[in-house]
């Protein structure tokens, strides 16, 4: 689960807390960005995303 700092409906915190709970669920954070990370940093969060896809053999 990807998190944006600046996110106001859906604090990193509540998005870090909810992945603890999935199986399999990684957490990361993204500065700067709001509750879109996509858009407000889509070069960070696609190299997180596929990082993550590597990592769990799906790339």
């Amino acid at each position: 689960m990807i998190a944006g700092t600046e996110d106001g409906s859906t604090p990193p915190d509540l998005v870090r807390e909810t992945a603890g709970v999935i199986r399999g669920a990684r957490f990361a954070l993204i500065r700067g960005a709001g509750h879109v990370p996509p858009v407000d940093k889509p070069a960070e969060w696609a190299a997180l995303l596929a990082r993550f896809l590597e990592e769990i053999a799906h790339v």
